[in-house]
């Protein structure tokens, strides 16, 4: 992507992605996604953000458990990162009793980094101000815990428990210079709990299909005093 707007914000990224899989047999299936991120915005650091990463992960089923179990691969190179250049490995793990449709427990494991750029914080905050500090997000593990299942033909639901460990969640705040605009301040380790919830009914042509979703969120901080313009609950319907 390339940004420029009225408040002289300048960035420019590449964002490449690739997945394939490959069946081992009949029962065992090998799938690879890799994938690219450049990006550089010169008000924020001088020089520009390279992240790489590769999940190999091996899918199979076993007396009707779906099992995903597999890794994920980081290697990146930011400038304002304490570990300007590291290689980090996360688990990756997720697990479904399939045996009955009206009810599928699932438990998942997984963990990421993820890069930030002014372009995606532009669209969670269009008043996101141009010069600011930007830092990958970590998180070094996060569990989640839930049911889903079918009702009826229709409709569907999914109910789950969530905790997630993140260093460097990004929080907003006014900006001191321009009031009218926010500024991104950081916390070196946070913890965010979410209880979630969502129905949802599809036609009978599968054509469309509308869901109503909540979330309650509860967080854990080290250093910010409370986890500003985030949302402590969250209701939407796509």
């Amino acid at each position: 992507h390339y940004l420029r707007d009225s408040y002289k914000a300048h960035e420019r990224g590449v964002s490449l992605k690739g997945r394939g899989d490959y069946p081992l047999n009949d029962d065992f299936t090998l799938e690879v996604e890799a994938g690219y991120d450049h990006n550089h915005h010169p008000k924020a650091q001088t020089d520009p953000y390279h992240m790489g990463y590769v999940q190999p992960q091996l899918s199979f089923n076993l007396n009707n458990v779906d099992v995903q179990v597999g890794l994920n691969i980081v290697g990146q190179k930011h400038p304002l990162d304490s570990n300007h250049n590291h290689l980090r490995a996360y688990p990756a793990l997720h697990v479904q009793y399939m045996q009955y449709g009206w009810a599928r427990p699932y438990v998942a494991v997984e963990g990421n980094t993820k890069s930030q750029t002014l372009y995606q914080l532009l669209q969670e905050n269009p008043l996101t101000a141009a010069k600011l500090k930007l830092q990958p997000t970590h998180k070094p593990l996060a569990i989640e815990g839930g049911i889903k299942g079918d009702v009826i033909t229709q409709i569907s639901y999914q109910a789950s428990l969530s905790g997630s460990q993140y260093k460097h969640l990004h929080c907003w705040v006014n900006d001191a210079q321009d009031p009218r605009l926010y500024q991104v301040q950081y916390d070196p380790s946070a913890t965010v709990y979410r209880l979630s919830g969502a129905l949802t009914w599809s036609s009978q042509e599968k054509t469309f299909t509308t869901r109503l979703r909540g979330n309650y969120f509860f967080y854990t901080l080290q250093t910010l005093k409370e986890p500003w313009h985030r949302p402590q609950y969250q209701i939407d319907m796509l």
